[in-house]
């Protein structure tokens, strides 16, 4: 076919196409472009993507650095911007070269969380700093497993995220998302003391409590071990006497020094009795100090139940329902060492739970033996009988042969 005759085919082809389409061959053509420009811009994104996931971050700059990537394209989910997958992925590098190409710093996840919260979350200073320069505002709203951007930053300690975010407006007070206000997520295991000083500096409750079962910041500074802050705390006007106030939790009535005993930390012990704190306080009591909301009221139907045999069965039978000491907590946690100091400071080796149970019986139901021979000389008789009519001797010689052994060997 000759140059004519092909010239003549085009022209009636275009012909047709135009009749039937209303389209010239050439607009085919540039739809047909525009198809293969976004089929390679899918599967470069693709790559990206994956290279976001999979691999390292340079890989990665590489692609986003070649051109072609759609930057709000989302995961395979749907749930994510490449953005807030570089950040959860720690790849902090490309996520601000994100950022510097235009990528949109106000997108979030299906579930709220944005380049902030993630940030924060990552435990990146740098880019949550860099990104509030940018312009993003601070959250109002929290996150269920986080709470809001402040406390997440106190939780993990971030002292200038914590600072620009209280520069910015945010409530340290605020006791949403799981309960705890600032200054109580601050007192966690990667807390520190220069947030909580931060904190206090900027209207925080020293002795506030969170929304949950009534804890304090010393409290849960105690709970975790953390000396440092408990020292701070009571620098600050901490009150080591505040008792957890849930009538519904199991250990209602704990406070600053029954954790300390929880976990065995004899220098935090040591520094709460150096208060003047009281040895005998004893969950399920009520002080003035409690910060009860009708619940006196409750406490008081609680006793009224109790038959009045066992209300006396013993003097120093807290008046309440459950009647655990510092003490009764080491006990029960096996901290031996921190038993023994508490015993030497005087603490009542005579007390008895609610259930008419003597300081041996978490001991002997845990089978731990070298409690047992501890508490043995110090505490009313092993044959004691408890509200229920049973001995710990009954209990050991169904369930603990060893030690029902060692109660054996004493009578001999």
């Amino acid at each position: 076919m000759g140059k004519k005759e092909l010239k003549l085919l085009k022209e009636l082809f275009s012909a047709v196409i135009k009749k039937f389409t209303g389209e010239t061959s050439s607009t085919i053509a540039s739809g047909y472009d525009a198809k293969k420009q976004a089929h390679e811009s899918r599967i470069k994104n693709s790559r990206f993507l994956n290279a976001i996931k999979n691999c390292s971050e340079s890989i990665a700059l590489e692609i986003l650095e070649g051109g072609g990537v759609f930057l709000e394209e989302k995961d395979i989910f749907g749930e994510a911007t490449l953005l807030l997958v570089a950040i959860r992925k720690h790849k902090f590098i490309l996520a601000k070269r994100l950022v510097e190409m235009g990528a949109n710093i106000h997108a979030h996840t299906t579930n709220y969380e944005n380049a902030l919260t993630l940030s924060i979350k990552a435990e990146n200073e740098d880019l949550a700093m860099y990104l509030l320069e940018k312009g993003l505002p601070i959250r109002t709203e929290f996150l269920p497993d986080s709470g809001t951007p402040l406390q997440s930053a106190a939780n993990l300690g971030l002292a200038r995220v914590v600072a620009e975010l209280i520069r910015r407006g945010a409530d340290v007070n605020d006791t949403r998302g799981r309960g705890f206000d600032t200054i109580s997520c601050a007192t966690g295991p990667q807390g520190s003391v220069e947030v909580i000083e931060l904190l206090l500096a900027n209207g925080a409750d020293v002795n506030s409590r969170d929304n949950g079962c009534g804890h304090t910041p010393l409290m849960r500074a105690a709970s975790h071990g953390r000396l440092d802050m408990v020292e701070f705390l009571l620098a600050n006007g901490a009150d080591p006497e505040f008792q957890e106030n849930d009538l519904e939790h199991d250990e209602y009535g704990i406070n600053a020094l029954m954790f300390a005993a929880k976990i065995g930390n004899i220098d935090i012990i040591k520094r709460i009795l150096d208060t003047g704190v009281s040895l005998e306080i004893a969950t399920g009591t009520i002080n003035e100090k409690s910060r009860f909301v009708g619940r006196p009221v409750m406490m008081n139907s609680i006793r009224d139940e109790m038959s009045p045999e066992v209300a006396s069965i013993d003097a120093r039978l807290v008046s309440a329902y459950f009647g655990k000491t510092a003490l009764w907590f080491a006990v029960e946690n096996n901290r031996i060492e921190a038993a023994r100091y508490l015993i030497q400071c005087g603490a009542d080796t005579q007390i008895r739970d609610q259930t008419g149970d003597t300081l041996l019986a978490p001991a002997v139901k845990k089978k731990w033996l070298e409690m047992v021979k501890l508490l043995v000389p110090l505490c009313p008789s092993f044959h004691a009988q408890n509200n229920y009519g049973y001995s710990i001797y009954d209990y050991a010689e169904k369930n603990c042969p060893e030690i029902y052994k060692y109660f054996q060997s004493l009578e001999d």
